[in-house]
């Protein structure tokens, strides 16, 4: 495969003519357009070349993922896209290896993706995450008080405050934050008529709570919210109060569940509202889908970096990296040292978490892919359930000790890429 560096000047026209070929970008809306060139220039790009022409395109982007008080270094592979004429051909998944080789170099911790389709990306050691729940509701239904402060309009042009305000918002653990301020201006920039309303409190120039919504169809709706921002509990209110003042006139909202909510709380007669609008064109209703996929990159930094407040467990380790088993010299690998995480183990999980290399005989084992120790570590699973149906597998005593210990929370990631 021939490849090179992305580099906008060069690139960026042949990146919106794939963008348009695959349905993501529609190339007569110059705004969508411009959003688009906002995420290409948000970390490095790479590109595969057929017949001498761009036909394959992986970006990434520095950010953090939180697990429970920490904050990792987080390597976002933030895009994906091929050519017609390139499909079929190894290009995706051997630059998005040179991509994920290069983080590692360059010290992430972790790396994720969203996915077009689970298994693709299994085969460099990504493993799925949580559900996140997409509710459509009418906002009229809303059960909190619309009896809130009037929010101020935000604009285009008060990007660089709305990202500052996603940085700093209450995030759960699992949430991402991606550094390049260029992510939100593309996500602002390609909704169109899209609009914003946030408060400040006296003296800021950040929002302290605000949101982004789409109008797909201004008058009755859908319209989806992009992204919810806030850190309390009236705060929360105070926007969830917003949605509801719309529904005077709109008829569909479309959003992700906040983590740790479970907005069904806050609609009035749910099931009653889903069976009277199916098959309509204002059909309401959750779905659950696990759009994102996440693997460990730096073992050391993770696990140093996991606080548990369950029993303490320690046991060998056999963990399985299909990047380790890629030619040093291949495409997915740089000309740095990072060979994959391969290897045996000694670990120890609780309060204060350690793992060295090679195992102790008195310890029994637990086998796993990355991908599938990577859901252990996040919480996605149970390492009894994850034995059920990923790569993992350990004595029964082992597995259950496991699961004990690793009590937590859902990772919900909170911000799409």
């Amino acid at each position: 495969m021939e490849w090179r560096y992305f580099d906008f000047e060069r690139d960026q026209a042949a990146a919106a003519r794939i963008w348009h070929e695959i349905g993501w970008l529609n190339q007569k809306d110059a705004p969508s357009r411009e959003g688009m060139g906002a995420y290409t220039q948000s970390g490095p790009g790479y590109v595969a070349l057929v017949h001498g022409d761009p036909g394959c395109f992986v970006f990434r982007c520095d950010g953090t993922i939180r697990h429970r008080n920490d904050d990792l270094p987080l390597a976002a592979i933030t895009g994906v896209a091929t050519a017609r004429n390139g499909r079929k051909q190894g290009l995706a998944l051997e630059l998005t290896a040179r991509a994920l080789a290069e983080a590692a170099d360059e010290g992430a911790a972790v790396a994720g993706l969203s996915t077009f389709e689970q298994g693709f990306y299994d085969r460099i050691g990504f493993g799925t995450c949580a559900y996140s729940h997409y509710w459509r509701f009418d906002p009229d239904r809303l059960t909190v008080s619309d009896k809130v402060r009037p929010p101020h309009m935000l604009r285009t042009d008060h990007v660089d405050a709305i990202h500052d305000a996603r940085l700093q918002r209450r995030r759960p653990h699992g949430a991402v934050s991606l550094t390049s301020v260029g992510q939100t201006r593309s996500t602002i920039l390609r909704s169109g008529d899209g609009f914003g309303l946030g408060y400040f409190d006296e003296g800021t120039e950040t929002p302290s709570h605000c949101l982004w919504c789409t109008p797909q169809e201004t008058t009755r709706g859908p319209y989806s919210i992009e992204f919810l921002v806030w850190k309390t509990r009236a705060q929360f209110l105070e926007l969830m109060g917003l949605i509801k003042q719309w529904g005077d006139q709109v008829r569909l909202v479309t959003m992700t569940e906040p983590a740790g909510i479970q907005m069904q709380d806050l609609i009035d007669r749910p099931t009653q509202h889903f069976w009277s609008t199916v098959g309509g064109e204002y059909t309401s209703g959750c779905r659950a889908h696990a759009n994102f996929q996440y693997r460990i990159v730096d073992l050391a930094i993770c696990i140093a970096a996991t606080h548990l407040t369950g029993p303490e467990v320690a046991f060998n380790l056999t963990l399985h990296d299909p990047m380790s088993e890629r030619p040093r010299d291949g495409v997915g690998q740089t000309s740095g040292y990072w060979k994959g995480l391969s290897g045996d183990y000694r670990m120890l999980l609780g309060p204060e978490s350690q793992i060295k290399v090679g195992h102790e005989a008195a310890l029994e084992t637990l086998e796993a892919s990355v991908g599938a120790f990577t859901r252990l570590w996040l919480g996605v699973g149970s390492a009894t359930a994850l034995s059920m149906t990923d790569q993992l597998s350990g004595p029964p005593a082992l597995l259950e000790t496991l699961d004990e210990a690793l009590q937590l929370p859902a990772p919900q990631t909170d911000w799409f890429y």
